[in-house]
This record gives C-alpha cells, sequence and structure tokens, in this order.
C-alpha cells in the first residue's frame, strides 16, 4: 500500500515536472510585449508632464506649482 502510494506521488510529480517543461517560455514574445508597455507608458508620463506644466502655468495662485500640493484646484471640474 505504501509503495503504491509513493509510486503514486512520484509519477505525479514526473508528469507535471514534464508538462511544465515542455512550454518553453516565450522571451521574445514577453520581451516585445514589454517594449511596447513601456513606450505607453512613457508617452502617458509625457502627456501627463505637460498638462501638470500647462496648469502650473495658468494657474493664477500657483496651486500646483509644489510637486505635492497641500490642495487641489477643481475649478477645471
Amino acid at each position: 500500500m505504501r509503495v503504491l502510494l509513493l509510486l503514486t506521488i512520484v509519477l505525479i510529480t514526473f508528469i507535471s515536472t514534464i508538462h511544465t517543461a515542455a512550454m518553453p517560455y516565450p522571451n521574445a514574445a514577453y520581451s516585445e510585449l514589454n517594449a511596447k508597455a513601456k513606450a505607453s507608458i512613457r508617452k502617458l508620463a509625457d502627456i501627463l508632464d505637460m498638462e501638470m506644466m500647462t496648469r502650473r502655468l495658468a494657474s493664477p495662485d500657483n496651486a500646483y506649482y509644489h510637486v505635492y500640493p497641500q490642495r487641489v484646484s477643481f475649478d477645471d471640474y
């Protein structure tokens, strides 16, 4: 009985190891996807930087001047 249980555990471990080893990690696909995601994030960061700079320049009371403003002006909303 113990031998059968041990053999079952060994076979399950072996089969699961073969199954995961048979699926190669597609480095090229993930690398391309990662590059596209980073480019999109950079574009979004540029857009947000321009938006914040525009708000800082347009704000009469320098509400957006500080990096971490203590209050947020909701006049635009």
